[in-house]
């Protein structure tokens, strides 16, 4: 049993099955088309954990098995291609991911604190360079600094604390 002293326990009660038999577990279904995700699903999804529960199968139910178009999946494919390309929204995740994993990818960290701040202001800077890029690309005003974002952030936050209040007692 893992630690409990994060204050969480996870407890699988009963496993999912595709009508193929197939188990969901530790594999899940596998897309067609991927979209960006700013985090790695291998890091903090179900089977990163060592007590994820194995995949397995069992015997199928009859179903008919739907026959895509392979052209029109080619063209939605082509599409999405293109608009991640094109989408600010997009763009703006996949440089986030690519952040992410540059991050993931350093070997140490500096005790230096003048080093540390730095690379703090660093991060800030960045962070506002990449908001205001998506911003920008969507006609949207953009941040002077970064203490403005951080603002905006908050607002933003406060107001949906706000609106789930609301939802919650009505």
């Amino acid at each position: 049993m893992d630690d409990l002293t994060s204050g969480q326990l996870k407890l699988t009660e009963s496993k999912f099955y595709r009508v193929t038999g197939s188990g969901m577990q530790n594999r899940g279904v596998e897309p067609d088309i991927t979209l960006p995700s700013t985090w790695d699903i291998e890091e903090s999804g179900e089977s990163s954990l060592d007590s994820a529960l194995p995949w397995d199968q069992i015997s199928p139910t009859p179903f008919r098995k739907f026959k895509i178009n392979q052209s029109a999946l080619d063209r939605l494919k082509v599409a999405h291609e293109k608009r991640m390309l094109e989408s600010p929204d997009l763009q703006y995740i996949l440089n986030i991911r690519k952040r992410y994993d540059e991050q993931q990818e350093k070997t140490s960290i500096s005790i230096n604190l003048d080093t540390r701040r730095a690379e703090k202001i660093d991060r800030q800077l960045w962070v506002l360079a990449t908001e205001n890029q998506r911003r920008a690309a969507q006609n949207l005003e953009t941040f002077k600094t970064f203490e403005a974002l951080k603002n905006l952030t908050r607002i933003k936050k406060i107001m949906i604390l706000i609106l789930i209040f609301k939802m919650t007692i009505f």
